[in-house]
């Protein structure tokens, strides 16, 4: 979406809010798959994509694109990992008090 390509995809089983009809073309059997991206491919080739699927995709793309608060929250869980990996290691490693 973010580059401007229309999104053509499998709807994962927790759908999310950003997935939409007007945002990408979205299919659940995964077997259906290589049938609409050549549907896609074939639309896209004669100039009949619909507008709204772009349109739709660069607003989705909009609302979820924000590099510092990734970075930030990136940052956040790898050190909270870390963070919980050293005390598990420093607890082993403590003589036990009897």
């Amino acid at each position: 979406m973010k580059t401007g390509i229309p999104v053509v995809g499998k709807t994962p089983y927790m759908v999310s809010d950003w997935i939409t009809e007007k945002n990408g073309v979205w299919v659940e059997n995964p077997l259906q798959l290589v049938d609409v991206i050549a549907d896609v491919v074939q639309t896209w080739l004669e100039d009949n994509i619909l507008v709204d699927l772009y349109t739709e995709g660069e607003k989705t793309a909009e609302k979820y694109t924000n590099k510092e608060k990734f970075d930030t929250d990136v940052m956040e869980i790898f050190t909270s990992f870390i963070t919980k990996r050293k005390e598990a290691f420093e607890a082993q490693i403590q003589p036990e008090t009897v």
